[in-house]
């Protein structure tokens, strides 16, 4: 049976042929109808991508601080203070006999070993070194005195003394014309205030203290004759091991600790997910538990939408992909 054919004039006058089926010319159904779904379908990939990258970056994100956590935690944690500083407050008696001119007793100072009066400044176990920094007036009396003697005592309230150690110091010696040629050389400085005539000495008196933390010290200078401006007490860490390199090198063991760190907390993650992903939790994907019945229905539910295409399911469990294969009209 022949097809009837239309006869149409177009502006120019000339006839062309129309027939139930498409031009020549023209695209297939199939194909327009794939451009027409096939911007909803990269829109949908775009956003999945940008989805998948936030995801990537808010955990790479949440493990560096997680990382960077744990070794804040242990570096403080640790680490002791490298060092402590308390001022040294000397007094002595003075209920001396009767025309005597001399101080009674030798000048002492109690100084405390606790931070706020409950945690103790040194560690257990750690190496510290400990000296007495004394300013003292270039005077001719302390000139005569000569060497002098220098004792600190440690003491804890639960043991009592701990332990003790005394050492000498004096004054330097400058010669009658050293100290004429200093006295004009910062006369302004003498005469302003600025400076001062006096000579600052430092007294070792633990190089290797690692004994048991202490509450006190008691420090004690054993002439009756000095004469001190100030005094202050300096405890300074001596570290080795690691406590050296985390120390001296910050950067560098920061770096290794937050790698360290950001590894192992990668790996625990990856081997997480792997085990989750492949290690059988037991539960079926829900696109398994579709009945044949069920699927028949969804593809001819896919197939009544666009007659001209035609619907291949590949169910690979746990996704489901649909590979949709359109077919040129002729």
């Amino acid at each position: 049976m022949e097809r009837d054919s239309v006869e149409t004039s177009g502006p120019g006058g000339s006839g062309a042929s129309q027939t139930g089926y498409p031009a020549a010319g023209s695209a297939p159904a199939g194909q327009r109808f794939g451009a027409r779904s096939s911007a909803p379908g990269f829109l949908q990939r775009v956003q999945q991508k940008v989805l998948q990258g936030a995801l990537v970056l808010g955990t790479l994100f949440l493990l560096l601080w997680a990382a960077s956590f744990i070794y804040g935690s242990f570096y403080y944690s640790f680490m002791p203070k490298a060092a402590h500083s308390a001022p040294v407050h000397y007094y002595y008696r003075s209920d001396c006999e009767p025309g005597t001119l001399q101080p009674c007793s030798y000048p002492i100072a109690n100084v405390s070993l606790l931070q706020n009066g409950k945690h103790q400044m040194m560690s257990l176990g750690q190496k510290y070194r400990i000296s007495l920094e004394l300013e003292m007036p270039d005077s001719p009396t302390n000139h005569l005195l000569g060497m002098f003697m220098v004792r600190m005592t440690c003491y804890s309230k639960e043991r009592g003394r701990v332990s003790s150690s005394t050492h000498r110091t004096m004054l330097r010696y400058r010669s009658d014309l050293l100290r004429t040629f200093a006295t004009l050389l910062f006369l302004p400085g003498f005469l302003s205030g600025v400076s001062q005539q006096a000579q600052w000495l430092e007294v070792d008196l633990f190089t290797d203290y690692t004994d048991d933390p202490v509450s006190g010290a008691m420090l004690e200078v054993l002439s009756s004759q000095v004469q001190i401006y100030s005094a202050r007490l300096n405890i300074y860490a001596e570290f080795t091991g690691i406590r050296y390199l985390l120390f001296h090198y910050p950067v560098m063991s920061a770096l290794v600790g937050v790698s360290s760190n950001l590894l192992f907390l990668s790996m625990l993650l990856f081997i997480s997910y792997m085990r989750l992903v492949f290690g059988g939790t037991g539960t079926t994907s829900p696109v398994n538990n579709l009945s044949e019945p069920s699927r028949s229905l969804e593809a001819a539910h896919v197939r009544a939408e666009s007659p001209a295409a035609q619907i291949k399911y590949h169910l690979i469990p746990p996704s489901v992909f649909v590979v949709v294969t359109y077919k040129d009209w002729i």
